[in-house]
């Protein structure tokens, strides 16, 4: 169990971290506000996907 002293953004209270089937979060013990953290790094497209996506046209803003 790891505690975050003093990283509440709200309460300036401590944060637990924890992690549950939607993915990791911090939760203060005082307050109760919850921030959930990111997950997975951005995903790189296949270089075939790539060039794919590079010879669609482009559609125009509305």
């Amino acid at each position: 169990m790891t505690i975050l002293l003093r990283a509440c953004p709200k309460c300036g209270g401590d944060m637990h971290a924890a992690a549950d089937t939607y993915g990791p979060y911090n939760k203060c013990v005082q307050c109760g506000y919850t921030h959930d953290l990111p997950t997975f790094p951005p995903i790189a497209l296949a270089p075939e996907a790539v060039e794919q996506l590079a010879n669609r046209p482009v559609p125009k803003a509305a």
